[in-house]
C-alpha cells in the first residue's frame, strides 16, 4: 500500500510526501490513532514527522554545545550561577 500526504503552505507552495510499501496493520493502527485523536491521517502524521524532526535538532544542538564546551572548557570561574541568573529573570531584574 502506497500512502500519499499533500498539504499546501501560505496558499501557494503544496508539499507531499509518499510513503511506499506501508503494511495494512501499520495504516489501520495509524487511522485508528488519529481517530482516536480526533485528527486526520494527514495531521497525525505530519505531528509525528514533525516531533522527529525536532528531535533530531535538539541533538544537534546537545552536539554543538558538547564540541563548544570541549574547546573553551565552559564557563569561568567568575561567571554567574544559571539559577540564579534564571530567578532574577523570571522577576525581571536581569540586564543582559
Amino acid at each position: 500500500m502506497t500512502l500519499t500526504l499533500e498539504r499546501v503552505q501560505n496558499q501557494t507552495m503544496a508539499t507531499s510526501v509518499t510513503i511506499h510499501d506501508v503494511p495494512e496493520d501499520v495504516l489501520e493502527a495509524l487511522l485508528r490513532q488519529a481517530r482516536d485523536r480526533g485528527e486526520s491521517l494527514q495531521d497525525l502524521l505530519l505531528s509525528v514527522i514533525t516531533r522527529a524532526a525536532t528531535i533530531s535538532r535538539n541533538r544537534e544542538l546537545i552536539a554543538e554545545i558538547r564540541r563548544d564546551l570541549a574547546v573553551t572548557g565552559g564557563a569561568g570561574p567568575d561567571a554567574p550561577d544559571a539559577a540564579d541568573v534564571i530567578r532574577r529573570e523570571r522577576r525581571g531584574e536581569y540586564d543582559a
